[in-house]
């Protein structure tokens, strides 16, 4: 089994347009059932495309609010994405039916 934290953050431009400033950080723990290296975690999620859409989610979330229920929530709406991706990969596709 793999713990890590998958670590989010925003960034905005500067006010001359090229400097970068990281805005927000949110950090979601993760415990998968995958026996890889973090590395290899975060190549498989990026491969399969669930980075990106927890990231979104991440990304129209309003993280300005000091509100710790919205935060959680949040956090199992990513940890369900990273799930499913490993869910997805390690069952067997159903056979086709005929008929």
């Amino acid at each position: 089994m793999l713990e890590c934290s998958v670590v989010f953050h925003r960034q905005r431009r500067g006010r001359d347009g090229l400097t970068v400033a990281i805005e927000e950080i949110f950090v979601v723990p993760v415990c998968s059932i995958l026996s890889v290296t973090p590395q290899a975690y975060i190549d498989f999620l990026e491969q399969v495309g669930a980075l990106r859409r927890a990231a979104r989610k991440v990304a129209t979330a309003n993280l300005h609010r000091a509100d710790a229920e919205a935060a959680e929530t949040l956090r199992r709406e990513v940890r369900a994405i990273l799930t499913a991706a490993e869910v997805d990969m390690l069952t067997p596709p159903l056979p086709q039916l005929n008929g």
